[in-house]
């Protein structure tokens, strides 16, 4: 392969990788790519097969020349996004030259009949369909939206339905079972913000393996029906008004009852989420419905877990060999359920790809003892600073959110950098502690070719102890190595981690400048998609935010979040 590779052109190098080419597409516009042929017809015929584009219908308003260009790229269009309150004529264009569309997300406020029927009208190749529906009218709408949907049948393998709306709204099952007899290649279904009336006997629909309910009414009575009508679920997801533990303490009666035959049913279920607090009848649910779960997400007050469940789980996933891909947990720094976590995770996630956790980084401090430890005395060695994180997982995370960070010292952050540097996956990153400076990206990403000052504010940040007064000195041959200017010549292979989505929160005094945005942010992480920054926005600079965001290349989004919002990130 790699005699291969090097009789190959650096073009038909960057061509043998799809994946690659893929993600340098996502920093186009078609108008770019339209004007491609023109530059280089051979590269453009060896280039365009590996490229698809998501357009949205707000760019498209006030923007011909990105609309003329369509007609030129419009077969490389998967993905849409409409805004109910655009431009008409505009859609129509868009959708008489992408004639590939394989995702749609129609957002929608008030008379969106219209447009949502000429997307069908199309006969697009739909395989995923999202629908966002808001304002009383989606009462009197939303039955004929769905019949139209299963009239149009688009071979559909996704689809989820929100209702935003006041006083809650009510669909009967048959309007949704319409769409799946007409749409059998549907696999995946999300409801969201209203409630499904059905009959108890229900056709089966053995084909769905994911669920997601979320904001709804939903009692145990009801997903007794759901689990019954769906015997090949896989993924069931649950954010409900009702307490879980109640829903499924009543629903394992039902899963037991020996007429209605679930239990035998339920082998292939491998995901289960919540979103409420105390998870006793979880436990017993994943215990007998559960045995190849490798997705856990707990919500809510998780602390206050019987101490006796935790460890019931835990002896479960080692009897049964389970090994977790995904594990999202709410909870207060200091329970013994985090000794529980850590176990968890030492002895069943070898390859966790996704890991969202309340506590921050102060979890995986305290988890280590050297760290925990400096902290407490403020002593320092060697032998401690070059102490590698250990968690298994380092080298398949490919997603880490550490939210409730509510103190941040700089050990913190100097500890944080450090496990960032040794998960050369990871591709989303989200940290709800409030940055003072940027040093928690030192030698990440696209370092080399950043200007830095001689003396690093790391070298301050690493060795700041929590008393002000106690300052520890940088090592003289770290120190050396700081300064050293970085040679011109780099191999962009070693910027891992490649993020695609960084989320961060910025401390008032740091501000707006547009500058340092771009060295430490924009131009550090090179195949960044979204940038999302939760700061102070009363800050005079911050007026300059959208000169500066007009000047962001192009596939990348910025969404700017103000300080105080109630959720992480908005």
């Amino acid at each position: 392969m790699s005699s291969t590779l090097n009789v190959l052109s650096a073009r038909d190098r960057v061509l043998s990788i799809p994946e690659l080419v893929q993600v340098i597409v996502q920093f186009l516009r078609p108008i770019h790519l339209s004007q491609l042929r023109l530059t280089n017809k051979s590269f453009h015929n060896a280039f365009t097969p590996y490229i698809t584009l998501a357009v949205s219908q707000d760019y498209y308003k006030n923007c011909e020349p990105a609309l003329k260009a369509l007609a030129d790229v419009g077969s490389m269009v998967k993905s849409l996004r409409v805004d109910a309150l655009g431009n008409e004529s505009n859609l129509e264009i868009m959708l008489e030259r992408c004639r590939a569309i394989e995702r749609v997300d129609f957002r929608a406020w008030t008379s969106y009949d219209g447009l949502f029927c000429k997307i069908l009208e199309c006969q697009l190749m739909l395989k995923d369909l999202t629908l966002t529906l808001y304002g009383d009218s989606v009462k009197t709408n939303i039955a004929g939206l769905l019949k139209a949907i299963a009239k149009a049948a688009p071979p559909l393998e996704s689809f989820s339905l929100s209702v935003r709306v006041t006083g809650g709204i009510e669909t009967p099952w048959s309007n949704i079972s319409s769409i799946l007899d007409t749409c059998p290649t549907v696999r995946n279904l999300g409801f969201r913000g209203f409630y499904i009336s059905r009959q108890e006997d229900e056709p089966q629909q053995p084909q769905i393996q994911s669920l997601a309910l979320s904001d709804a009414h939903f009692g145990h009575n009801d997903i007794s029906f759901f689990l019954r009508t769906m015997p090949g679920l896989r993924s069931l997801s649950l954010h409900l008004y009702k307490e879980p533990a109640q829903v499924f303490h009543t629903l394992m009666g039902d899963l037991m009852y020996p007429s209605k035959n679930i239990l035998a049913q339920l082998t292939k279920l491998k995901v289960v989420t919540t979103r409420k607090s105390h998870i006793t009848g979880l436990v017993q649910f994943i215990e007998d419905c559960c045995p190849r779960i490798n997705d856990l997400e707990l919500g809510g007050e998780c602390q206050y877990v019987p101490r006796g469940d935790v460890l019931r789980l835990l002896d479960h996933f080692d009897l049964n060999n389970i090994t977790l891909k995904r594990l999202a947990i709410d909870y207060i720094p200091g329970s013994y359920v985090q000794d529980w976590i850590r176990r968890i995770l030492e002895r069943r996630c070898p390859e966790l790809e996704e890991l969202e956790l309340g506590g921050g980084v102060q979890f995986f401090m305290e988890t280590q003892d050297y760290a925990y430890k400096w902290r407490k005395s403020g002593e320092f060695s060697m032998k401690q600073q070059e102490q590698k994180f250990w968690f298994p997982f380092s080298s398949t995370l490919t997603k880490l959110h550490l939210n409730n960070l509510v103190t941040s010292p700089s050990l913190d952050w100097y500890f944080l950098n450090q496990m960032l540097k040794s998960m050369p996956l990871l591709e989303d990153f989200a940290v709800m502690g409030l940055l003072s400076e940027y040093s928690l990206f030192h030698g990440l990403g696209n370092d080399n070719a950043l200007p830095r000052p001689k003396h690093h504010p790391l070298e301050y940040c690493m060795f700041k102890y929590l008393d002000s007064n106690n300052v520890i000195p940088l090592p003289e041959k770290q120190r050396e190595e700081e300064e050293t200017v970085p040679s011109e010549s780099q191999d962009w292979t070693k910027e891992r981690p490649f993020l695609r989505f960084l989320k961060i929160g910025l401390q008032p005094s740091v501000g707006f400048e547009a500058e340092v945005w771009n060295r430490e942010l924009v131009n550090r992480f090179r195949f960044l998609e979204h940038l999302f920054i939760k700061t102070d926005l009363s800050h005079p600079e911050m007026e300059l935010l959208g000169e500066w965001e007009e000047t962001l290349r192009p596939g990348l989004e910025f969404t700017l979040l103000r300080l105080g919002m109630s959720s992480p990130w908005g």
